[in-house]
């Protein structure tokens, strides 16, 4: 089945034809979107741009955009103290003239008194097709803590495509000069143990492996 490509991705195309980012597969390409385009195409963008990417398939046009909004705690809030961030990843779809939501990631760290910090690995979100049906999937890392001192943050790598979703869920490894690094663990959805999504936990442990370790100097 043949798609129209949507105006705006034929612009992108020629304007970043250099620059591509990470896509695997014949049927599955990806080039970077900025801000402005987005608001041309009536997605809002709500905090902080942290990657905007579009994505064309053999189901059609999508956007990925990840954001994430820093502020006080929702609970015991202080004046002028981030204690509280929220991280949302969208995948939309078109749908005619309009773009509607196929799927939302959200998580958020709120840490009143305490340190906090919540980030997604964006160098290394990755839109790939492993198992080479032609349908994108998307892979969405990022690490969120909330404590005091030095400890391992969490962890969560996220692999969805379409309805279906996967994931790996640990903690950094922290290593600190002169001593035994500590954490590191991790624990996989018990769906990647089935044989036929072998190439979703590859590519999820391929992306762990980027992310997990955390060093001082």
């Amino acid at each position: 089945m043949r798609h129209t490509i949507p105006p705006i991705f034929l612009a992108l195309a020629t304007l970043c034809a250099s620059n591509p980012v990470l896509a695997t597969g014949a049927d599955v390409s990806t080039l970077p979107i900025d801000k402005n385009a987005l608001l041309r195409e009536r997605i809002a963008v709500t905090g902080n741009l942290v990657l905007a990417r579009t994505v064309l398939d053999k189901n059609g046009a999508h956007i990925l955009l990840l954001t994430s909004v820093e502020g006080p705690s929702r609970e015991q809030p202080s004046r002028g103290r981030v204690e509280r961030i929220d991280l949302r990843a969208t995948y939309y779809s078109k749908a005619g003239s309009a773009w509607t939501e196929e799927w939302t990631i959200k998580d958020a760290v709120d840490c009143p008194g305490l340190d906090s910090s919540a980030a997604f690995f964006a160098s290394h979100v990755t839109v790939t097709d492993v198992n080479n049906d032609g349908v994108a999937e998307i892979t969405v890392p990022y690490k969120m803590f909330c404590g005091g001192g030095v400890d391992s943050d969490t962890i969560k790598i996220i692999l969805r495509q379409g309805r279906e979703k996967y994931a790996i869920r640990g903690e950094s490894l922290v290593r600190l000069p002169g001593q035994e690094g500590f954490g590191g663990s991790y624990k996989a959805d018990a769906s990647l143990s089935l044989p036929r999504n072998g190439a979703y936990r590859q590519q999820l442990l391929k992306v762990w492996k980027q992310v997990y370790i955390r060093s001082y100097p």
